[in-house]
């Protein structure tokens, strides 16, 4: 029985209209 690590990548970003965030999910299997 194994087991999924997860990676996971948050990027916030300010700009003239506003915020924009980003949001990455890496899964191993």
């Amino acid at each position: 029985m194994g087991f999924i690590p997860v990676s996971i990548t948050l990027t916030i970003k300010k700009t003239r209209t506003g915020w924009q965030c980003y949001v990455r999910v890496r899964l191993f299997i």
